[in-house]
């Protein structure tokens, strides 16, 4: 809905002949929606792997106990 809606704003600025309104109007929202969602990918990539390596570092660190036990 929200690129339906940016786009038809696009469309009638441009064929009114306001272009840099059509283009403020109706790429720089999708330009921002765009952005937040890779930044947010982003975020959730970097807390996913983070957990990740604080799953393997605890099993090395029992795996290291367990070797220096013998």
């Amino acid at each position: 809905m929200l690129q339906a809606g940016c786009a038809g704003a696009a469309f009638l600025c441009w064929r009114s002949g306001m272009y840099l309104t059509g283009t403020v109007y109706g790429l720089y929202p999708l330009i921002r929606f765009y952005q937040g969602g890779k930044i947010n990918g982003r975020t959730l990539a970097e807390k996913r792997n983070r957990k990740r390596e604080e799953a393997l570092a605890e099993q090395y660190r029992e795996v290291l106990e367990e070797m220096l036990q013998y």
